[in-house]
C-alpha cells in the first residue's frame, strides 16, 4: 500500500510538471528532472544494492535487429527491461537510475530477476568506461549487413528528411563508435557479439551462446510479448513482424540501395566484424558451445 501512495505521488508531481513550465524547460533540465524521479522511485522502492545486480546492454545500430533481441531476452525469468531508457551511463548512480525506471515502469515494488537490461543505439548517449569496467556490466553486439540496414532506416519514417547518403552516414559513425566500444572494453568474458543474420539463421546457436555467455538457468525462447514502449514511434521498432510475438525467419527486400552506398558500408561492416570477433566472444567460442 505504501509503494501505491509513493508512486502515485511522484505521478502527480510529474504530471503537475509536465504543463506549459515543464515544456518551456532546456531538454537537460528536463531529463534531470526525470531521472531525479527515477531515482527517488529506486531508493524508496527497491531495496538492493545494485551490485547485486547483474547488468546488460544490447549496444547495436538501428535497425539491426536489437528489438528482437531485446524481446527475447526479456521474455526469460532472469532478465528484465523495458525498451530502450536513452538513459546516459557515467557513473554507477545512473544504474540506480536503470534500475528505478525500470522499477517504475513495470510497477515492481522489487527488481528480483538476476539482469537488468537496456539498449543504445545512438552515439549520443555516452557510456562512461568505469561504467564498463564493472564486473557486473555484461554486453552484446549487434550489427547488420548494410543493404538492409539502409533499407530498414528509410523505410521506418523516424527521420522523415533523410536520404541514403544520410542513413549511410549515420550507420558509418555507429559501426566505428561500437568498434571503439569493443577495444575498450577489451573483456571476453562479458563481451558478446552477435550479427543479425546469426539470429535469425543460426537462432539455436545463438540461444545457447548467450545462454552461457550470461550463466542463465532457464533457455531462451522464440517466442516474446511485446513491451508496449518499442511499439511506440521513435522508440524501437513498429514493424509487423515484431507484433508477432516470435522470430520471423523472412527478411523482406526494400528499395534498392546503390552499389556504392552498399560498397561503402560492407567495408565498414567488414571492419567492425574483425575488430568485434577479436574483443568479444562469439557463437562459435568453444567454450559458450561447450559451457563456461
Amino acid at each position: 500500500m505504501t509503494s501505491f501512495f509513493f508512486k502515485n505521488s511522484l505521478i502527480n508531481l510529474f504530471s503537475n510538471l509536465t504543463g506549459k513550465v515543464f515544456s518551456s524547460l532546456p531538454m537537460p533540465v528536463r531529463q534531470l528532472i526525470r531521472t531525479s524521479l527515477y531515482r527517488s522511485y529506486y531508493l524508496f522502492q527497491v531495496p538492493i544494492k545494485t551490485d547485486q545486480k547483474r547488468f546488460l546492454f544490447i549496444l547495436a545500430h538501428q535497425r539491426s535487429g536489437s528489438t528482437l533481441l531485446l524481446h527475447l531476452l526479456n521474455a526469460n525469468p532472469d532478465i528484465i527491461g523495458y525498451g530502450e531508457t536513452r538513459l546516459p551511463y557515467k557513473s554507477k548512480t545512473d544504474l540506480d537510475i536503470l534500475v528505478g525506471k525500470i522499477a517504475w515502469e513495470t510497477s515492481k515494488s522489487k527488481i528480483t530477476e538476476r539482469y537488468v537490461m537496456d539498449k543504445i543505439v545512438s552515439n549520443n548517449l555516452s557510456l562512461d568506461r568505469k561504467i564498463s569496467e564493472l564486473d557486473n556490466v555484461y554486453f552484446i553486439f549487434l550489427i547488420r549487413e548494410p543493404a538492409k540496414s539502409i533499407q530498414s532506416i528509410l523505410k521506418s519514417g523516424f527521420y522523415p528528411s533523410w536520404n541514403e547518403q544520410d542513413a549511410l552516414k549515420y550507420y558509418l559513425e555507429r559501426l566505428f563508435c561500437l568498434e571503439n566500444c569493443a577495444k575498450n572494453f577489451g573483456n571476453k568474458k562479458r563481451s558478446l557479439f552477435l550479427t543479425y543474420a546469426q539470429l535469425i539463421e543460426q537462432t539455436e546457436a545463438v540461444f545457447q551462446a548467450v545462454q552461457q555467455f550470461l550463466d542463465l538457468p532457464s533457455p531462451l525462447s522464440e517466442h516474446y510479448e511485446v513491451i508496449t514502449p518499442t511499439s511506440k514511434r521513435f522508440v524501437g521498432d513498429r514493424s509487423p513482424n515484431l507484433k508477432t510475438g516470435r522470430i520471423v525467419k523472412q527478411d523482406k527486400i526494400g528499395d534498392k540501395i546503390s552499389p556504392k552506398t552498399i560498397e561503402e558500408g560492407l567495408s565498414a561492416y567488414n571492419q567492425c566484424c574483425a575488430a568485434l570477433t577479436q574483443y568479444c566472444s562469439t557463437i562459435d567460442d568453444k567454450r559458450l558451445r561447450e559451457g563456461l
